[in-house]
């Protein structure tokens, strides 16, 4: 069964394999390269006036920069339907431990507990494709991510898939 759905003033098909599963055809995969960064508190200036770290500002514009490049890349407007986003945060193992920890951190049988927190990162991701990937980040409807150690480089990769409610 092929469905249509209109989306972003493009219409794309849907394939319904089985009951309840829908292939969706928007897909955008990015590497963030860096050390992970959270969205920061907003600071208060003098007077009373809040701005936000340069630290947030920079990781976000190199969000946004990154984002766009790759929606150019692949000929994508902006999504003005629900979204799907599945967030890795890879952070590097540090060189103190011993080869037998590194090991299990490579794994996965250990996983960073370490700052910034899961939420914050998402907070950051989800302001830097603002604008970009999609109009809002109201838009977003599920988000899956996770925290785990790399031995290559430190990164974030972000998919995002544009999100259609399950047929039943």
């Amino acid at each position: 069964m092929i469905r249509f759905v209109y989306c972003i003033g493009w219409i794309y098909q849907r394939f319904v394999i089985s009951k309840g599963d829908v292939v969706n055809r928007f897909l955008l995969s990015l590497v963030i390269p860096g050390t992970p960064v959270g969205k920061q508190r907003p600071r208060s200036g003098k007077w009373g006036v809040f701005y936000t770290p340069k630290k947030t500002k920079n990781y976000e514009a190199l969000i946004k920069m990154t984002a766009a490049n790759k929606m150019q890349e692949q000929g994508l407007e902006i999504l003005d339907c629900p979204v799907y986003l599945i967030i890795r945060a890879f952070y590097p193992i540090p060189e103190s431990w011993s080869k037998k920890k590194k090991a299990l951190a490579e794994s996965g049988d250990i996983l960073p507990t370490v700052r910034p927190d899961l939420d914050n990162i998402e907070k950051a991701v989800l302001d830097g494709l603002q604008g970009v990937v999609f109009k809002d980040d109201k838009q977003v409807v599920e988000v899956l991510k996770r925290k785990v150690y790399t031995s290559t480089y430190p990164r974030i990769e972000v998919t995002v898939k544009d999100w259609t409610e399950i047929i039943f």
